[in-house]
């Protein structure tokens, strides 16, 4: 579990963005295992790589149909699961249509926090390899950060972890820290 830290604006978003292939390194290259991130496809990618932003993607479809993206044969107890983990649960179950409740076009029915951690439930069934957390914490209260923190660091022991943050409560976590500035 390595955590990133730097100023806004040093690069760190843009290396996360590396990393998932969705630019191209101008020098240099990136490994997976022992091939280039550039020469696999985005399927492979996304089977491999996890990431959780600051900005996560919804669709204007239920709560459940928005989990279901990241694993479309998961089960019921996989998907109660992943949302208990994430701290969604409870709030799920309030709802009530619960899982079949419409969280509208990017998740405009959710708070930025709902919306964040519905994409930590969502990277949960993804269940990959490597995990990045790009300020995922960033629009959370604190009992929502604890709860999440205690889930990355259940993930931390089979997992490779990324973190990529501002507060100092998400970098404590982390075995290695890596200061960023001017994009080095």
């Amino acid at each position: 579990h390595i955590a990133i830290v730097g100023r806004s604006g040093c690069g760190k978003t843009t290396l996360a963005n590396l990393l998932t292939g969705v630019y191209e390194p101008c020098d240099g290259e990136i490994l997976l295992g022992n091939r280039r991130v550039s020469e696999l496809s985005h399927e492979s990618i996304s089977s491999k790589i996890g990431i959780v932003s600051q900005f996560s993607q919804m669709l204007n479809l239920s709560i459940r149909e928005n989990l279901l993206l990241a694993n479309r044969h998961a089960r019921e107890e996989e998907i109660r699961n992943a949302c208990e983990k994430a701290n969604i649960l409870s709030f799920i179950e309030s709802l009530p249509d619960k899982f079949e409740t419409n969280i509208g076009e990017r998740g405009i029915k959710l708070s930025g926090g709902q919306r964040q951690r519905l994409s930590i439930a969502r990277l949960l069934l993804q269940n990959p390899d490597i995990i990045i957390f790009d300020e995922s914490t960033s629009s959370l209260d604190s009992h929502s950060e604890n709860e999440i923190l205690k889930t990355i660091r259940l993930l931390s022991g089979s997992k490779t972890i990324i973190t990529i943050a501002h507060r100092l409560s998400t970098v404590l976590i982390s075995d290695r820290v890596a200061l960023m500035e001017d994009g080095k």
